[in-house]
């Protein structure tokens, strides 16, 4: 892949990320909040197997975190404050994405059917206690929150099953179309053959004749 081609792959990815991270919910911590920005990531190692994760996640990350600071200073007016209240979702992003690279490198970039999914589901579940550890310290380690981002974990990793899985049998049945077709043209390629073959047997036995 080239320079341009890759900043390219890179830029755009980034800016979809971005774009799904403002559906999300701020439930049980001051400016948690939960989104579906992450999961578009497995779901492009899936589509395209080896991308830039790294280069994603820092451009990624630091887009949500300054969509975060820009749509907050536009609701509430500007302060200091917003900078470090919204700064713990950065390390969510780094968290999640480095332990992802050094997963899905040592997989050769691919989606397995396996244990990635229980891989995925502690990707998220570290990513999150993270975040929290920014923005509580210690309190992040109470039972409630625990199983809040446990839960949260569980049901991002079930939702990514979900879409890979409609993916895959997907894309199971375009291959399927496809290799039908080319049978299909097979066939046809070997009838027009059989057809010529007879042709040239009957103009054969007139030229005996």
């Amino acid at each position: 892949m080239t320079k341009p081609s890759r900043r390219k792959q890179i830029l755009s990815f980034s800016i979809f990320i971005i774009l799904l991270a403002q559906i999300n919910l701020d439930i049980f911590a001051s400016n948690f909040r939960v989104s579906m920005g992450i999961l578009l990531l497995p779901i492009l190692i899936f589509l395209y197997q080896k991308i830039a994760v790294m280069p994603i996640i820092l451009v990624a990350g630091t887009g949500v975190y300054l969509s975060r600071v820009l749509i907050h200073s536009l609701q509430y007016g500007f302060a200091l404050h917003t900078l470090a209240d919204f700064f713990p979702e950065l390390i969510f992003y780094y968290v999640y994405g480095c332990l992802f690279y050094l997963y899905f490198r040592k997989k050769e970039y691919k989606l397995p059917h396996d244990h990635c999914y229980i891989a995925l589901f502690f990707m998220d579940y570290f990513g999150n206690l993270s975040e929290l550890i920014c923005r509580l310290r210690l309190d992040a380690f109470t039972p409630s929150l625990q199983i809040n981002i446990l839960l949260v974990a569980l049901v991002r990793t079930v939702i990514l099953w979900a879409v890979i899985t409609g993916l895959s049998q997907y894309k199971f049945l375009l291959i399927s179309a496809e290799h039908a077709h080319r049978y299909q043209r097979l066939i046809l390629l070997i009838s027009k053959l059989n057809s010529e073959i007879i042709w040239m047997q009957k103009n054969a036995v007139l030229i005996e004749d």
